[in-house]
């Protein structure tokens, strides 16, 4: 009872049956081989035609996403932005991000909200002691991160889904440094509103600087009562005299936090009394100004 591949010559030699039997078992078997391959390859060939596009020469559907062409700053790049030159830095980069996806209208929208934002922030930083502008600084750049977050979040991750690329890190900081330029450029010409005209040397690192009705007399004089006060020793020290409507004002450039020591302050109290009589006399303003020029602290001296 073997196989149609068994060798079975002994039992054939005996009997003939036998031998027609074999046979019959080998035709059953390559029947059933050929049979079987030749399903095979029909099932195959239809499978090939009807699932596999390339083989039937069919052309596949069209299911690729265009990568896009464009670059866009994500939340990170605005937060770099914003704290090296102002919210309108980083709101404008969120603006050219709109520009990229083709909604103008945002993008003038998003500028003029830096615009104001960042005036407010002037405002703000002018009326809070310096000392907080850092952490002032660093939690508005912060919001101006998490509005990018809120209004194009959605867009970014759709753009990196489609294969779409981010733009440079260092590209948002050279935007930052370009905004904190011209910022501090107009910072310090508004501040010190002076032209070289207005402005006296003493010695060779001390100044003051003149303006309104105040001449260049007037700015001599007051010099030279600070220099015999001992207030003038040529360490760099800077004194504005202005005349105007206001009356006349002596502000000293101080260091932060000088104005909240009270007894500094009442030393400055004391040196405008002295200084009086070389600006005019009586009445006259002492102020502590900041570096930015921003006034801190007033005293009305009368007498």
């Amino acid at each position: 009872t073997g196989t149609p591949f068994e060798s079975s010559q002994g039992k054939l030699a005996v009997r003939d049956d036998g031998f027609w039997l074999a046979i019959s078992q080998c035709l059953v078997g390559w029947v059933r081989y050929y049979s079987a391959s030749l399903v095979d390859l029909v099932l195959g060939a239809l499978m090939d035609a009807h699932l596999n596009a390339a083989y039937a020469g069919a052309v596949p559907p069209a299911t690729s996403v265009a990568v896009p062409g464009y670059r866009l700053f994500d939340t990170n790049s605005v937060f770099i932005a914003a704290i090296l030159g102002s919210p309108l830095a980083g709101v404008t980069l969120m603006a050219l991000n709109y520009r990229r996806l083709g909604e103008r209208s945002k993008g003038t929208a998003a500028f003029f909200i830096g615009v104001v934002a960042t005036v407010l922030a002037c405002v703000l930083g002018y009326f809070l002691p310096s000392s907080g502008s850092l952490a002032i600084g660093i939690t508005i750049a912060a919001g101006t991160k998490g509005a990018a977050q809120y209004w194009q979040g959605a867009a970014l991750a759709q753009h990196e889904a489609r294969g779409g690329q981010l733009s440079s890190k260092w590209a948002a900081t050279g935007v930052g440094l370009a905004f904190l330029a011209v910022f501090s450029a107009i910072i310090l010409v508004g501040a010190l509103g002076l032209g070289g005209q207005h402005r006296l040397v003493v010695g060779t690192k001390d100044e003051v600087y003149f303006t309104g009705s105040a001449t260049k007399e007037d700015a001599q004089a007051l010099g030279e009562g600070l220099k015999k006060a001992g207030y003038f020793l040529d360490r760099g020290f800077t004194v504005i005299l202005s005349k105007d409507s206001d009356g006349t004002v002596i502000s000293f450039v101080v260091k932060d936090g000088v104005w909240d020591d009270a007894g500094m302050a009442a030393g400055f109290q004391e040196l405008g009394r002295g200084l009086a009589p070389t600006v005019g006399g009586f009445p006259i303003k002492v102020r502590l100004v900041n570096a930015l020029k921003q006034s801190k602290k007033e005293f009305v001296l009368t007498s």
